[in-house]
């Protein structure tokens, strides 16, 4: 890796996610219109969005989104069991971690190298493997994150954690909460099960 081209120091090929192209789609409807479909539903709880640079000594967009998705969803960071975040640089995990609340501000680096992140870790990071391993089609990314969270907290994801997640968290450009009300946080708990999308 270390021997590739530099992109933007100290960045080089392999810890750039390739733009490609694709395409995804997600189903939305109302009770009603699941009850038609027969689906397997995930209810979105709210979205919040943040946009725009701002002063340095303000909150940034990320973390403004994020507690503004914990606060409507009723979950802190650390009732997230799994992550999907947007990885488009190799820094991604350890710059997100902290803005989403999983690490103080400096402490993104010393969770990754705890394992805290790992597929088995407290919580699990990216674990199809993000944009840096199947590449970032610019419009698709987004969807293909919020399926991936999904997928984990129905259990059926041949990437999942050794135990079916009971909460996610898809970080893309747009941030929402959603709770899928099947899956309890364990087999004794009747408390829904969450994916907050900061």
């Amino acid at each position: 890796m270390l021997d590739r081209r530099v992109i933007s120091g100290p960045l080089r090929l392999l810890m750039c996610s390739p733009i490609g192209d694709g395409a995804a789609a997600l189903v939305l409807a109302s009770r009603e219109g699941l009850e038609r479909l027969d689906a397997d539903p995930v209810r979105i709880l709210a979205a919040t969005m943040r946009s725009g640079r701002v002063k340095p000594a303000a909150e940034g967009a990320v973390t403004s989104a994020a507690r503004a998705a914990y606060r409507s969803a009723g979950v802190t960071p650390q009732d997230v069991d799994v992550i999907e975040r947007h990885d488009a640089a190799a820094p991604a995990e350890l710059i997100v971690s902290e803005e989403i609340g999983l690490a103080e501000p400096g402490g993104g680096p010393a969770l990754l190298r705890a394992g805290e992140t790992s597929l088995h870790g407290r919580v699990p990071i990216n674990p199809s493997g993000g944009l840096l391993s199947r590449g970032h089609p610019i419009g698709a990314t987004g969807c293909a994150q919020l399926v991936e969270i999904v997928d984990q907290l129905r259990g059926r994801c041949a990437r999942a954690r050794s135990a079916t997640p009971a909460s996610g968290c898809p970080r893309t450009a747009a941030a929402g909460s959603a709770r899928d009300p099947r899956w309890p946080r364990s087999p004794s708990s009747d408390a829904d099960s969450r994916v907050t999308s900061p």
